[in-house]
C-alpha cells in the first residue's frame, strides 16, 4: 500500500474498558429495574387506596373515569406484583378485571392506575440513569 498511513494504538484497551463499562452498566441496572418497579407497584396501590368519589352504584361509590379505581375488596391491591426479568421489570395484576380498569370497555371508561403510577417515576429513573452511567464510567477510568 503506498500513500499515508495511520497507526491506531489502544485499540484492545479500549474494548476492554467498554466490555468493563457494559458489565458495570448490567448490574447498576438491574438494581435501578428493582427499586423503579417496586416504586411503581407502591405509587399504584396508594393510587388504588385513595378512592376517588365518582358516581353511586350498587351501594357504593364508583371512581370517577380518569381516575384510579376505588379498592372495594382489596383484591386488586394484594393482586399487585413485580417481575423482573434481565433489565426489565414488569409491574402489574394477574387479575383478569385489572386490564378493563386500566384501559376501559365499550362499557366503562378507563380507571389507569398502572400508566399513571409509572409516568410518576419516570424522572426518577432517568435520574438513576444518568447516575449509573457516571458511576459505571468512573470505574472503567480506574
Amino acid at each position: 500500500m503506498s500513500g499515508p498511513r495511520a497507526k491506531i494504538v489502544g485499540v484492545e484497551k479500549l474494548q476492554r474498558n467498554l466490555r468493563k463499562f457494559g458489565l458495570n452498566m448490567d448490574d447498576e441496572i438491574k438494581d435501578s429495574v428493582k427499586i423503579t418497579a417496586e416504586e411503581v407497584k407502591t405509587a399504584a396501590i396508594k393510587s388504588i387506596s385513595r378512592n376517588s368519589r365518582g358516581a353511586k352504584s350498587g351501594g357504593r361509590w364508583t371512581s370517577a373515569p380518569g381516575k384510579p379505581p376505588n379498592s372495594d375488596s382489596g383484591d386488586l391491591v394484594r393482586s399487585m406484583r413485580t417481575d423482573l426479568k434481565g433489565l426489565s421489570g414488569f409491574v402489574g395484576s394477574d387479575l383478569l378485571y385489572s386490564i378493563f380498569l386500566e384501559y376501559g370497555t365499550v362499557n366503562m371508561k378507563a380507571r389507569p392506575f398502572l400508566r399513571k403510577s409509572l409516568r410518576g417515576r419516570r424522572s426518577a429513573w432517568n435520574k438513576r440513569l444518568k447516575e449509573i452511567s457516571k458511576k459505571a464510567a468512573s470505574k472503567v477510568g480506574k
